[in-house]
This record gives structure tokens, sequence and C-alpha cells, in this order.
């Protein structure tokens, strides 16, 4: 008579189960802070190549077309004009950014608005208040004749002296360098640093580019385009020279320089 075997099934004791898992618990320690400097690394990497990426095709749009694209975004909102209620230096709530400000160039007769008119921009694109699922990046809708409305977004110098976000792109533009922390408006007399984001209505999308990019580390809820900054002068209208692109920054402040400086020193050290 066959007597039957029966096997023990393999498995593992709870010994070993114990030790499997101290073993997946140290690797996670290990790699998860590792994915987040790994993902911050690629935030600050895409931003210095997208703001990069928006001046050069800037300056191209200019060298082709002979003015800058019409339809950037404003910054502004539409209605009781003021700075754009979903644009914060920060992120982390809908403030309006200490580093830019809503001035009122006067259509028709202030230096600076003809600067601006010069250079083209002559229509823009206002942002409406933002509402719950809309989409802040795409909120530059509403078309604004800047030829008779002079509401646009500058640079707070005012606040150079505090503000580090103001300092960065005042860098970037060429000035604070050589400018003490405390000069009263941190720009030469007669010049203006004003704002433009760029957005996906921007007349540079079907010239020099087929999209716009966006910025990956801003949160959804947040405008997250790329901001170039342009200086305006004011000497006169016989004289006023078209306004010039001098920086881009991220829609947090950041220029790209800040960005590839940060990325080489974050950068993990080859030994």
């Amino acid at each position: 008579m066959l007597r039957s075997k029966h096997h023990r099934r393999p498995g593992l004791t709870l010994m070993e189960l114990v030790v499997v898992m101290v073993i997946l618990a140290s690797l996670a320690a290990l790699l998860i802070p590792r994915l987040g400097f790994m993902k911050d690394q690629a935030d600050t990497a895409t931003a210095a190549a997208g703001s990069a990426e928006v001046a050069n095709n800037l300056e191209l749009y200019k060298a082709s077309i002979g003015s800058y694209p019409l339809r950037m975004d404003s910054l502004i909102l539409t209605g009781t004009p003021a700075i754009y209620d979903r644009f914060s230096s920060t992120g982390a709530s809908p403030e309006t950014p200490s580093w830019l400000v809503m001035e009122d160039f006067a259509a028709g007769t202030s230096g600076y608005w003809y600067s601006v008119i010069r250079s083209g921009v002559t229509t823009v694109n206002d942002h409406v208040a933002y509402t719950a699922n809309s989409d802040p990046s795409s909120s530059g809708t509403v078309e604004r004749d800047f030829g008779a409305d002079g509401n646009i977004a500058v640079l707070n110098v005012a606040a150079s002296a505090t503000n580090s976000t103001v300092r960065r792109i005042m860098d970037a533009a060429g000035y604070s360098a050589t400018l003490p922390a405390d000069y009263p408006t941190a720009l030469p007399l007669n010049t203006k640093l004003v704002a433009f984001g760029i957005g996906p209505r921007c007349g540079l999308v079907g010239q020099t580019m087929t999209n716009v990019p966006r910025f990956s580390a801003q949160p959804q809820e947040y405008y997250a385009r790329y901001i170039a900054i342009f200086v305006a002068s004011d000497n006169g209208f016989a004289a006023v020279k078209p306004m010039q692109l001098r920086c881009v920054v991220d829609s947090r402040g950041f220029p790209v320089d800040y960005r590839v400086n940060q990325f080489k020193q974050n950068a993990p050290k080859q030994e």
C-alpha cells in the first residue's frame, strides 16, 4: 500500500519576514530622501532651461519680426486693475507678490508707455480672477489695447533693499551689482523694469515656438509661466528708446543664472 507523503509548502518564517521588512525599510530610508533631491534637481534644471528658451525665442522673434510679440500676459487683473491674484512669489498662498507692483504709464503721455509701444507691444492679455478648477496659467484671456490703457506690472524696486527676489532680478538685469544695497531706487534715472508673462496666447506661439513652457515646480493653482523682464525708458518722447529684454525669470522670480548656479551647487559631487 502506497503511503501518501505530505511535503511542507516552502515559505518564510516569521523571523525571515522581519529581516526582509527591516531591509526594505532601510532601503526606503536611503531612497526616499534621494528621490526628493532628484525632483528638486529636475525642477531646477527645467526652470533654467525653460527661462533660457523663452529669452532666446523672444530675441529671435524680435530679430525676425522687428518687434516683441503681441498678447503677452500682462499679470494684471481685468476690471479693477491690480496684480493677478494667483501670482505668488512663494507659491504658498494666493497673495500679491511683493516684488511686483502695478503702475499706470498714462497712455499717450508717458515716455515709459511710449517705450513699450515702440517695442511693438500694443496688445496684452489681462487675467480673470481665479475660480475653482480653472487653469491659472492660461487665464491671460482678456485682450487689452495697451495703446489706450497704460496699466502695467513693474518690478517693485522700492523693496530692493529688503526683498531678495528683487535683488536677484536686479542683478540678472545688470543693475544691482554696481549700486549700493540702500540705493533708493536701485535703477538708473528714467528707467523702469516691466514684467510680462509668456502664456499660451503669446504671439511667439506659431512663430518661433510651437508652445511655451510652464514652470513645473509651481503648484497647479498658481500662475506657472515664465516672466520676461524688460527695461523701459523715459527720456522725453523724441528720445525714447523701445523697451529691451533684460532677463527672464520663472514664476517665483528666479533668473536663469540663479537656477544654473543652484543646480551646480546642489549637484552630487564626484569622488
